[in-house]
């Protein structure tokens, strides 16, 4: 049976194990999707989490902070500031101020990560 691509469905089921694999071509589809909420944030793979708007809480992913500090400064800030870690919000606000940017760092630290995920 034929059938036009516009009529398939992704189909999602939490017991699948999705890998980068299988994920990669759908996130290669080149949509510009809408951050709805920056959740949470990591320093240990410099990303955030990501809930994009008008998807499901399974496509939440995490984003880097570095690409975030510049697109959406207004949504990190405050993720930033209430995160209780000083070191991501010494982090942002180094993306914010490319003077301080500069000044080298005496020690090594693991750049953030923020987890987006749906209200």
């Amino acid at each position: 049976m034929d059938v036009h691509p516009s009529y398939l469905k992704f189909y999602m089921d939490y017991s699948l194990q999705v890998t980068a694999e299988i994920r990669d071509p759908i996130a290669a589809q080149g949509l510009i999707l809408a951050v709805q909420e920056l959740k949470e944030a990591r320093r240990n793979k410099e990303k955030e989490t990501t809930n994009w708007k008008g998807l499901k809480p399974i496509d939440n992913s995490w984003e880097p902070a570095a690409q975030f500090s510049k697109d959406i400064p207004v949504l990190l800030k405050p993720l930033a500031m209430t995160s209780n870690d000083r070191q991501f919000e010494e982090f942002i606000t180094r993306r914010k101020n490319p003077k301080l940017s500069q000044k080298k760092a005496t020690t090594k630290h693991k750049r953030p990560c923020v987890k987006m995920t749906d209200k």
